[in-house]
């Protein structure tokens, strides 16, 4: 950022904010100091600007962040790096959120008309948050979710696997395992990884709720036993697993 006012800097689940912004709106304090309010690694930000980590443009700047284009502006909208694989390039921008991707690492794939007319597109992410509530109104039981035929989600779906690609922040389980990690058909006889899940399901190979959760369950179980004396992996995979199992709880409305 160049100052509390100038460079979006701070990126909330809807948009990109400067630190006066993010004070007012984000934290609702209109009386707050963005220097004192506003933390990293628990230290306000005001004090890595005492210290010369931060520097602050002077009211005199004419920089791109200071007087921006509208250009400039437009661009402060989105991420700079895709969603899911947190990598840059050629990248579609949501019109709803700061979210940016890929065209083949969103799910499904985004159409190349979108791209080539430069259509208003809205993300898996926002698609389904705009009707998550319509979906599944009313509680339910995860043994008769199982049992539902995934032409029923083909919303709900995407975004489950999304949102676990987005929170594999290292990628662990993006790619096939066997590509990097030694002897592992040896131990794992059905491997299982993100990217094949997102090929079987825009290939329609799934018929059931049910055939799409377990090659997630899936997943993590080959990560238990390949990592089994790995206890950070092992961690990780853990770890990824329970935000899954309460995402899923979430999205289908199923009470603990």
């Amino acid at each position: 950022f160049a100052s509390g006012r100038c460079g979006k800097s701070i990126r909330t689940e809807t948009r990109w904010l400067t630190p006066l912004e993010f004070v007012y709106e984000a934290l609702g304090q209109r009386d707050g100091s963005w220097m004192r309010d506003i933390e990293y690694d628990r230290k306000p930000i005001g004090h890595l600007i005492k210290n010369k980590m931060l520097y602050i443009h002077s009211d005199l700047c004419i920089c791109c962040l200071c007087k921006p284009s509208p250009k400039d502006l437009e661009n402060e909208k989105n991420d700079d790096e895709c969603f899911v694989c947190k990598s840059n390039g050629e990248l579609v921008q949501c019109d709803l959120c700061p979210r940016s991707f890929h065209q083949k690492c969103h799910v499904p794939q985004v159409k190349e008309q979108v791209i080539k007319e430069d259509k208003p597109w809205m993300c898996i992410f926002c698609s389904f948050k705009s009707i998550q509530e319509l979906l599944y109104p009313d509680e339910q039981k995860l043994e008769d979710v199982m049992t539902h035929q995934i032409s029923r989600h083909m919303v709900a779906c995407p975004y489950l696997l999304l949102f676990v690609y987005s929170a594999d922040e290292n990628q662990i389980f993006a790619t096939n395992p066997e590509e990097y990690l030694k002897a592992y058909t040896s131990i794992i006889k059905t491997p299982m990884w993100l990217g094949k899940m997102a090929e079987k399901l825009q290939k329609k190979l799934y018929k059931t709720l049910g055939e799409f959760l377990a090659d997630f369950e899936l997943i993590f179980t080959n990560c238990t036993t390949y990592n089994k004396n790995n206890a950070e992996f092992h961690a990780v995979g853990k770890h990824l697993k329970q935000l899954l199992d309460q995402e899923i709880r979430k999205v289908f409305n199923i009470p603990d």
